[in-house]
C-alpha cells in the first residue's frame, strides 16, 4: 500500500495535495498530501478505512497485490502461410521478426504472442486480432506474481542502459532490432512493472502509439523521478507500421543502420 502511495505522490512538492485512485478500494477517493516528513494519505470512501503515512520519495521493492488471472486454454497452432503473409503486410514482419515474436495461431483467427519476462521466460499470452475484432488485444497472464509486460532486449547477451517503452508486442518486436524494448500491453505502468524496470534500466523513452502522445507525456512527468533519464518520442506513425527505413532512421544513432 505505501509503495503505491509513494508512486502516486512522487511528484508532489511540500504542501501540495492530490486526489487519486485508492489501491485498496479502487475508487478515486484517495487524498495524498506531502509534508516535511513524507506523504499523508487517506481514503474518503465511507466503507474504506485506508489511511497512513509513507515516508521518502524512492520506490524500493514493491509488494505485489494478488490479482484475478485468466489463463488461456485454447488451442495454439503453428502460423499458416496466409497469417504470416498478413503479418508481413500489416506490420512489416519478416522471418526474423516472427522468430523473435514466437507467435502462434490462436482462436477466432487471432495471433497469439507469448508474454515474455526479462530473461525470456514465458509468463502468459496476448491474443491480437487483425480483422477489426474487438477488443483488439486480449491478455492472458499465467499468474499474478509477474508484471504483465513483455520484454525484447536488442542483444541476447545483455541490456542497454536505455529502454523504449511501447504499447504493444508488434511495435516492440520491430523496434528491438535497434533498441531494447518493453511492451506495456497498454499505456499504463503499474507499480510491479515499474519496480521490474528499475532493476534493469536507468533510462527510459516513452514511445506510445501516435494517438497517445498526451499519455506518454503524462507518464514521463509522473515516473521520471525513478529514472536517471526519461524522455518522450513524439511519433507521427505507430512503430509497428513504420517502414524499416523510417525505423532505422528514428532508432539508430544518427540514422545509421546497425548492420
Amino acid at each position: 500500500m505505501k509503495d503505491e502511495v509513494r508512486l502516486h505522490g512522487a511528484d508532489l512538492s511540500v504542501g501540495e495535495s492530490m486526489r487519486t485512485e485508492c489501491p485498496s478500494c479502487g475508487q478515486q477517493t484517495l487524498s495524498i498530501t506531502r509534508d516535511d516528513e513524507g506523504l499523508l494519505y487517506q481514503c474518503f470512501r465511507a466503507s474504506c478505512d485506508t489511511a497512513g503515512r509513507a515516508s521518502g520519495r524512492s520506490l524500493t521493492r514493491v509488494r505485489k497485490k494478488p490479482e484475478r488471472v485468466t489463463h488461456y486454454t485454447g488451442e495454439l497452432l503453428e502460423l499458416d502461410d496466409p497469417t504470416s503473409a498478413r503479418l508481413a503486410d500489416l506490420v512489416g514482419f519478416d522471418e526474423g521478426h516472427l522468430s523473435v515474436a514466437r507467435p502462434r495461431l490462436g482462436d477466432n483467427g487471432r495471433v497469439a504472442y507469448p508474454m515474455l519476462g526479462p530473461l525470456g521466460r514465458r509468463r502468459g499470452w496476448v491474443l491480437r486480432g487483425y480483422d477489426g475484432q474487438y477488443p483488439k488485444a486480449l491478455n492472458y497472464p499465467d499468474g499474478p506474481d509477474d508484471p504483465h509486460t513483455s520484454w525484447y532486449p536488442r542483444r541476447e547477451d545483455g541490456w542497454d542502459d536505455e529502454v523504449w517503452l511501447v504499447e504493444d508486442i508488434p511495435s516492440a518486436v520491430r523496434a528491438s532490432r535497434y533498441v531494447d524494448c518493453v511492451a506495456l500491453l497498454g499505456t499504463s505502468l503499474p507499480v510491479p512493472a515499474l519496480a521490474e524496470l528499475c532493476e534493469y534500466y536507468n533510462k527510459v523513452v516513452w514511445a506510445l502509439d501516435a494517438d497517445a502522445t498526451a499519455t506518454a507525456l503524462a507518464n514521463h512527468r509522473r515516473y521520471s523521478i525513478f529514472f536517471e533519464s526519461s524522455r518522450v518520442a513524439v511519433l507521427e506513425q505507430d512503430l509497428k507500421n513504420m517502414s524499416e527505413a523510417d525505423l532505422r532512421f528514428l532508432l539508430s544513432p544518427r540514422g545509421e543502420s546497425d548492420e
